[in-house]
């Protein structure tokens, strides 16, 4: 494809140039064609309207091949530009993916270590401490109970 495009713009370019020329010539009237011409339009002055109007269609043929070779060119190394960043933009996020993987992991790990740490102080402390029971107040005479559910004066149950 790029072939036909730079083909097809190269094709206008030399097609507008020769066009150019040709109406360059017939103004100059130094043209071979220009005794053809001169049997079908006797007007010199008309001559020289065609060949000004060859020049400027053969100026905008060469614009217009020139502008068409420039934006297929301008297009291609765009996608490649594209491509190359896209590619340096997806090399960094796998980077960061598996750095922020890791760190995950590493998190996970310490955290689980940690967990295991507090669970075995919590664990000495509950049988380091000696289990005491606290007195407690009947709730209809007042008086102290020590270890029963009875209160020993009124005899009713907390």
């Amino acid at each position: 494809m790029k072939k036909k495009i730079n083909s097809a713009s190269s094709g206008l370019i030399i097609g507008g140039v020769i066009l150019f020329m040709f109406g360059l010539l017939m103004i100059l009237r130094v043209n071979p064609l220009l005794s053809l011409f001169s049997q079908v339009i006797p007007d010199v002055q008309v001559i020289e309207v065609v060949g000004v109007i060859s020049q400027f269609i053969g100026q905008a043929l060469v614009v217009f091949g020139a502008m068409r070779s420039t934006a297929h060119n301008l297009i291609s190394n765009m996608q490649a530009e594209r491509r190359i960043t896209m590619e340096g933009f997806n090399q960094s996020v796998q980077q960061f993916q598996s750095k922020l993987l890791s760190e995950q992991q590493a998190l996970k790990t310490g955290y689980t270590q940690a967990m295991a740490k507090i669970d075995a102080l919590m664990a000495n402390q509950k049988a380091a401490l000696p289990k005491a029971v606290l007195p407690s107040n009947c709730k209809f005479c007042g008086a102290q109970i020590q270890q029963s559910r009875f209160c020993p004066q009124c005899g009713k149950a907390n």
